[in-house]
């Protein structure tokens, strides 16, 4: 069985991280978060698109919708 380097870091990242029903508002695809709770808050950390680069904003405290997730992501492209 001979499986690619994409198929190999894909199975690794699937170990690490997990979905959670976010879409990036920038290339529409999966966020990605690590599965283990922050050390020093206990909460689920912040996610990310590995597309694209887009990160979401450390300090939320809920799933945001496509509307907050919009406006962040105008947000940080303006500030570059």
């Amino acid at each position: 069985m001979v499986e690619t380097v994409g198929d190999v870091v894909t199975n690794l990242m699937s170990k690490v991280f997990e979905t959670y029903g976010v879409d990036c508002p920038i290339c529409g695809k999966p966020l990605l978060r690590p599965q283990i709770l922050n050390k020093r808050t206990g909460q689920k950390m912040a996610g990310a698109c590995p597309s694209c680069g887009y990160m979401e904003d450390i300090n939320h405290r809920e799933i945001p919708d496509n509307k907050a997730l919009t406006a962040s992501a105008h947000k940080n492209e303006a500030l570059g």
